[in-house]
């Protein structure tokens, strides 16, 4: 008997052995994104066309904060380009959906750069909207710009999608902190201040069918 019990507890620890990797090769999202994230000040109205190779979103941003705010935004010339995919998918908090994530994210801490990264935004007055439109290709791009190169898990297959959009603000900056235009004269604002103070509102979820 007590060889036996030996043989079977071995047993089971080559199968956990075994086991271990493929538990653990999931990698999570830096953002989470939670089920109630359409429940704020600030809301995101998109209408999602589902087709086989792409999606097709127009949406609007709708600031009933009473100040202003930045919201991240893709640059015009590759919104509607999905050769140059602007918006990277994470989990979006339920089972099988996932978000399209036009928000801020951290900066890697692998990598040195020779100019601080950042995200294009657009300011939004209060009691305004903002509107835009994006192609997103299918299957969709996991978030990858994690230390290592690392993308994010997604569900396989997603059932549902939705985008989210990150946003600052105007009053909770730095006071040293604004906005800077790039060359091409779209505002931008920095990863590292961004991420650490971003709200995110999402668009009610779409079934991919």
């Amino acid at each position: 008997m007590i060889k036996r019990s030996r043989a079977r507890w071995q047993r089971w620890g080559v199968l956990a052995a075994l086991l271990a990797p493929v538990s653990g090769c999931a990698v999570a999202s830096p953002v989470d994104i939670t089920k109630d994230a359409a429940n704020t000040d600030v809301r995101v109205v998109a209408k999602i066309d589902v087709q086989a190779t792409q999606v097709r979103i127009s949406y609007r941003v709708e600031n009933t904060l009473g100040e202003a705010l930045w919201a991240a935004s893709a640059p015009p010339a590759l919104a509607s380009d999905p050769a140059h995919p602007t918006v990277s998918a994470v989990p979006d908090g339920s089972r099988d959906g996932v978000a399209l994530a036009l928000i801020f994210f951290p900066v890697r801490q692998d990598l040195q750069y020779v100019q601080a990264p950042a995200t294009g935004v657009v300011e939004v007055a209060p009691h305004a909207t903002s509107e835009g439109t994006l192609i997103v290709a299918r299957p969709f791009v996991p978030f990858s710009d994690l230390d290592g190169d690392k993308a994010v898990s997604l569900p396989s297959p997603p059932k549902t999608v939705r985008l989210c959009v990150g946003y600052v603000p105007a009053s909770v900056l730095p006071a040293n902190v604004r906005p800077q235009n790039t060359s091409g004269g779209a505002p931008t604002l920095a990863r590292s201040v961004a991420f650490p103070l971003q709200r995110i509102a999402c668009s009610d979820p779409t079934p991919l069918g």
